[in-house]
């Protein structure tokens, strides 16, 4: 008897691969009426095109606002993001997190502590740069994760 998923949690990054992972999990959520938890980590370490960003967004009307605050509302804009796409493809319960941090410890450690049936995510994210400096991350999930992972390519 196959055990029904009563939770996933996938991992976004506003890559073609994370959205990919997205649509593979919304249509599992849906199915199973699970609860679909978006989670959107950023590295602390920024690559040169985050850093770009930070730099852009620093110079318009967020110059009063820490790092920090900055990066969690350009990550929350990411999560929000895939959570309309998972809600387009079927996803009916959602709830969005975002942290800073390493992911792949970030993305074992929240499906541990919410004890989800199922981590999701893209085989690939944003840059060959970021993959450089901490390696993949869906590797490193892989071998860290208590529950089991779909890697989407």
């Amino acid at each position: 008897m196959q055990k029904k998923l009563k939770s996933i949690l996938v991992a976004v990054d506003g890559s073609p691969h994370s959205d990919r992972a997205t649509d593979f999990a919304a249509n599992l959520a849906q199915q199973s009426d699970a609860v679909l938890l978006i989670l959107h980590v950023r590295a602390p370490v920024l690559t040169s095109e985050a850093r770009n960003e930070l730099e852009q967004l620093e110079r318009m009307e967020h110059h009063h606002q820490t790092e920090y605050e900055i990066i969690q509302e350009s990550g929350q804009q990411i999560a929000l993001a895939a959570e309309q796409r998972a809600r387009k493809s079927g996803a009916q319960r959602t709830e969005v997190m975002v942290e800073v941090g390493d992911p792949a410890k970030w993305i074992a450690d929240m499906a541990h502590a919410r004890q989800v049936d199922l981590v999701v995510l893209g085989r690939r994210g944003l840059g060959p740069i970021a993959q450089l400096l901490s390696g993949s991350v869906s590797a490193k999930l892989a071998q860290i994760s208590e529950c089991p992972v779909v890697i989407v390519p």
